[in-house]
């Protein structure tokens, strides 16, 4: 945040020279590390899902290695995709412009801190801080702020303020159906007694595709563009992918060897608009790019970018200023976002498109056909925003991957003169799903949400109803998994006590589907949190069955079998026949032949339905009857306060004790919650995300105990041995992604979960001092480490060391030898 900080003090001092917008940077640099929720939802990071995206983008953008996220504190980067790649692909900003009293005015996002600024963080998963039953996504994060400040532009022009409010929510998830976009909403408010004309809001995108780790293709070479409407509108078809602006990699950057690795980013990043006012009947797109090879002809202060042919009455767009189009003048800003344009693709920036009214091509358009660090502005309008009225549009930013599929096509096919040939070898399908899915997640198909009778619009397909369009009116609601539990473990030697309490897992009403929708539950184990390393420990689902009838295809003869709904629990079955009436026994070649059909039978997932006995899963009180469905009728008898403040039915906690495991590793710990999935919509089941509860913990004595008992401190290994085989026995360095030398470890156990620890040469030099403050209530609050690496970041040599713990209690001093 501090780096992001200092390099965007330059573009306040250049483009602004406003004293409170110096102030603002001041005060990000100063509180970076103590930002709360109430203080900068405005620069966090969504980091919910397979894409991360900064809320405000050009605050952190990705001219930085990295940014801190102030909700997290995890250092991370923005515009990444997938998440945790280093493989980053750009940012966005926001501008609004328009006409007042015959003057243009314009404003970007970080015109909007000129009055209170404020927001928050919410969202709909139980075990976060951020928890809010009104939320309606994983990371839900609001801004709210107005453009009143006048400022100094860079060319000494006074910049007069627009007077407009703006709410601003975004909204990202973490299913495998809702993981790949972030949802912006946004309403303008004019806080003027004058109106504002032509009103033309733009989205742009900075296109900088790279990896972080691959230092021989630091420059760019990402192209935008803009893809039209592709597949079918029959719902039975493939998807549509809604026209789209898209930023990607040029060939996806194939490694040496000529495969794609994991320094090839594949995918492409697409901004569509969701919602526009009724009055924006006119859409725009503008681009312009700096070469990727060229830096004198073609550089960052000499871009290019397609323009319609030049009049007197049509001059051209000024594309430096002395700098790149950010720093336009607002008249300028303005008349990029107005004027009637869209531009055609950057891979045909070398063609001459003069007859068909365009400008002619650059001398180096080879150079911008082939990438560089393309700029776009997708804009809408005009509106007219009256006195104190408002007006509300949405937008996605959506991610797809692998659109380049073979890595030797651009090699054999590519040329700025016929790119058509190498684009035909793009694969959009994934970014088309992810497109349709965030515009049903913003307008549920077949949801009635304004009660006025219209659900939306449905086609027949194979005899079924399949809704593929909305009522017109947001839902802003992912079909998502039940959440995941609320989790504890409590630790003890040799010993794991597992807990969790299911009550918002087995309740919670699918969006979809309006029902209760709770299946089961996954526990998962691991010696690090990596999904790789984390395996199925056991499973506890209900016992329930999918009916399959037959039925005959057409005029043809045929016949195929199709699920007649929803799961049936075992005691409806029993219900419809009788308590021996055994459903595992009718199977496609031996059906169950009725008067109303022929039928069979399929578990719904392993129906591992019994609860207690040694390894698996068991009611904590399996005595507990249901608690009532009101819950002003809950008395505290009923209720367990385990869970902080928020106490919860007893009859929804569940346990499963891990023991005879070793005390010396580290187990990292997640209970999933799963679903039966939407049968007949040809919605599969969802599982919840393991990283929505991980948790780690060691077999070691809880915190509590070591300060009831007034227990010691030790470490291990004792003496630290550096070719004790620690690596390979799978005690260190599990993610084999650091140098070997740097993921050595000291434990310390028997921790108070608040101290100081110190280390000390036997001369008494220090050599690092770590602070250990954690909950009492942690897994892991009793146990920290130390990787050998001093507060110099040198690596220590063999020898004898002191280690000292301070707490309020006591101090305790010991020794331990490293051996290399």
């Amino acid at each position: 945040m501090q780096i992001s900080c200092l390099l965007q003090s330059q573009y306040f001092l250049t483009r602004a020279r406003s004293a409170q917008s110096i102030l603002l940077c001041f005060v990000l640099i100063a509180s970076s590390s103590l930002l709360a929720q109430d203080e900068a939802p405005w620069i966090a990071l969504h980091n919910a899902g397979q894409i991360q995206w900064p809320h405000n983008g050009i605050l952190q953008g990705n001219q930085v290695l990295y940014v801190i996220d102030p909700v997290t504190g995890d250092r991370s980067y923005p515009g990444e995709y997938p998440r945790n790649s280093a493989t980053i692909y750009g940012y966005h900003e926001f501008l609004v412009g328009g006409v007042r009293n015959g003057d243009t005015v314009t404003c970007d996002f970080l015109h909007f801190h000129g009055l209170d600024p404020g927001g928050q963080i919410s969202s709909i998963t139980t075990n976060s801080p951020y928890f809010d039953e009104a939320a309606n996504a994983v990371r839900q994060i609001s801004f709210l702020g107005t453009d009143v400040l006048e400022s100094i532009i860079f060319d000494g022009t006074p910049r007069t303020p627009t007077g407009i409010r703006i709410s601003e929510t975004s909204y990202s998830w973490s299913s495998t159906r809702a993981d790949d976009f972030v949802i912006w909403r946004y309403r303008l408010a004019n806080t003027l007694a004058e109106a504002i004309d032509s009103v033309f809001f733009a989205v742009s995108l900075w296109g900088r595709v790279r990896h972080d780790g691959d230092q021989d293709n630091q420059l760019a070479q990402t192209v935008t563009g803009y893809h039209w409407h592709s597949g079918s509108r029959d719902p039975c078809g493939p998807p549509i992918l809604d026209s789209v602006v898209y930023i990607r990699d040029n060939n996806g950057n194939p490694a040496p060897s000529g495969e794609y690795g994991p320094l090839s980013p594949k995918a492409a990043i697409g901004l569509v608009w969701l919602a526009l006012p009724p009055q924006a009947n006119r859409l725009n797109l503008n681009w312009w790019s700096a070469g990727s090879t060229d830096t004198t002809s073609i550089g960052f202060r000499n871009h290019w970018g397609p323009q319609r042919s030049i009049s007197p009455t049509r001059p051209p767009r000024r594309l430096t200023n002395p700098g790149p189009p950010l720093f336009q003048l607002p008249r300028e800003q303005y008349y990029t976002m107005a004027h009637p344009e869209f531009d055609y693709d950057q891979i045909f920036a070398a063609q001459d498109r003069r007859a068909e009214g365009w400008i002619q091509p650059p001398d180096k358009g080879d150079l911008i056909a082939e990438g560089g660090r393309p700029i776009v502005w997708y804009s809408a309008g005009p509106v007219t925003i009256r006195p104190f009225e408002s007006v509300e549009f949405a937008f996605a930013i959506v991610a797809g991957d692998s659109v380049h599929t073979d890595p030797a096509a651009y090699q054999q096919l590519w040329s700025p003169f016929n790119p058509r040939a190498y684009e035909q070898t793009l694969d959009w399908s994934r970014l088309a799903q992810n497109v349709q899915m965030a515009k049903r997640v913003w307008d549920n198909p077949g949801v009635d949400t304004d009660s006025d009778g219209y659900r939306g619009e449905f086609a027949i397909c194979e005899g079924d109803t399949l809704w593929y369009r909305g009522d017109g009116v947001p839902d802003i609601r992912a079909d998502l998994p039940p959440p995941s539990p609320l989790l504890r473990i409590t630790p003890e030697p040799g010993k794991l006590t597992i807990r969790w309490n299911g009550y918002y897992s087995e309740t919670v009403v699918d969006a979809f589907t309006q029902l209760m929708d709770f299946e089961g539950y996954r526990l998962y184990l691991g010696l690090d949190d990596r999904p790789v390393s984390m395996s199925l420990k056991t499973s506890y689902d209900r016992e329930n069955y999918l009916m399959f009838k037959q039925v005959r295809i057409g005029d043809t003869g045929s016949f195929d079998w199709k699920p007649t709904g929803n799961p049936i629990p075992i005691d409806t079955i029993y219900a419809i026949w009788d308590s021996t009436f055994d459903p595992n026994l009718f199977t496609p070649l031996t059906p169950l032949r009725t008067d109303s059909g022929i039928f069979y039978f399929e578990p719904q997932d392993y129906n591992a339905s019994v609860i207690g006995g040694r390894n698996t899963i068991r009611k904590r009180w399996p005595d507990e009857p249901p608690p009532p469905l009101d819950t002003l009728l809950w008395t505290p008898d009923i209720l367990t306060d385990e869970y902080g403040d928020r106490p919860l039915p007893k009859y929804y906690e569940y346990e499963f004790v891990m023991d005879s495991i070793l005390p010396s590793v580290s187990y990292h710990v997640s209970v999933t919650a799963f679903d039966f999935g939407f049968v007949t919509g040809g919605v599969p089941a969802q599982e919840s995300s393991q990283r929505e509860n991980i948790q780690r913990a060691y077999a070691l004595e809880p915190a509590w105990e070591v300060a009831a008992n007034n227990l010691d401190v030790f470490v291990y290994p004792n003496p630290y041995i550096g070719d004790g085989s620690y690596v390979s026995s799978g005690f260190e360095e599990r993610r084999k992604d650091l140098n070997p030398q740097l993921g050595r470890l000291i434990h310390f156990a028997n921790l108070p979960n608040k101290c100081t620890i110190t280390i000390y040469t036997l001369d008494g030099d220090r050599v690092i001092t770590i602070d250990h403050d954690l909950p009492i209530e942690a897994p892991d609050a009793s146990h920290a480490t130390w990787n050998l690496v001093s507060r110099n970041r040198q690596l220590i040599t063999s020898g004898t060391y002191y280690w000292v713990v301070e707490s309020e209690t006591r101090t305790q001093i010991g020794k331990f030898v490293v051996i290399k």
